[in-house]
């Protein structure tokens, strides 16, 4: 049942289940627990997610007692950057989903979460060009998502305002999790169709790429934007001023 939201498979359970496999992946890779990923100057390293996409068929197929079966694989273009997919199949259901994510090194830079520096792992050599070409895209749509922020800011035709929950939104480091401004994007999401004969849940999730450009504290006001974009809902979270996260989600309607 973890597994499952209303409309089929979770996506915020699979983040987060993807999301350790990531980071115990790489653990294995650069040889040491993460809690002693340090850079050169011996500061705490954290791998943080800064992109993902999800594509999937059929998520809705997805019920209870169905088993799945996952592969994932990690690879890097260099000592700062590590992607990760993750393929889910089932043999007795049409479904399929791919999750591609990717990590950069950060430490912090002060004693907020406004502040992390990107830097690199010194002791990491690895290095492979098996996902060269996903993470040019995924950075070359990122790079876009940053330029065009403003502008779909102030085109955006739901915007509602909340403060961050320490109990639920941060994970132990103290940032806001990952996994949780998906959840952020829905309520921005679902906010274009109030009024409307919507059910409880959005339709079922087609694609979804998501970047990440920076963290909130503890009580800090988040602003969820969203306004269509021909098939395509783009989705923003901003606090104080900041662009936090951008996405372009896209779901089945039929």
């Amino acid at each position: 049942m973890p597994h499952l939201a209303v409309a089929g498979l979770s996506e915020t359970w699979l983040l987060k289940e993807a999301g350790h496999v990531h980071w115990q992946l790489l653990e294995q890779a650069v040889g040491c627990r993460s809690r002693h990923w340090k850079d050169a100057s011996g500061a705490r390293l954290y791998a943080s997610f800064i992109a993902y996409r999800i594509e999937v068929r059929l998520a809705d197929a997805v019920g209870e007692g169905d088993l799945l079966d996952c592969y994932s694989e990690l690879a890097a273009t260099g000592r700062n950057r590590v992607c990760s997919r993750h393929v889910l199949r089932s043999a007795s259901l049409p479904f399929e989903t791919m999750l591609t994510m990717m990590t950069s090194f950060v430490r912090r830079d002060g004693d907020t979460n406004r502040g992390f520096v990107r830097t690199s792992f010194g002791n990491s050599e690895l290095v492979d060009e098996g996902f060269s070409s996903i993470v040019d895209e995924l950075l070359g749509t990122r790079r876009q998502f940053r330029r065009d922020a403003v502008q779909v800011r102030e085109s955006a035709t739901s915007v509602s305002r909340f403060t961050t929950c320490p109990m639920e939104d941060f994970n132990h480091a103290g940032m806001v999790y990952f996994a949780t401004f998906p959840r952020y994007l829905d309520r921005a999401e679902r906010g274009l169709h109030l009024g409307s004969q919507m059910p409880l849940a959005l339709p079922p999730l087609v694609s979804r790429s998501c970047f990440y450009f920076g963290n909130a504290d503890a009580g800090d006001e988040i602003e969820a934007a969203a306004v269509h974009r021909g098939d395509a809902v783009i989705s923003q979270i901003w606090s104080g001023g900041s662009l936090l996260c951008a996405a372009e989600t896209r779901r089945r309607h039929s």
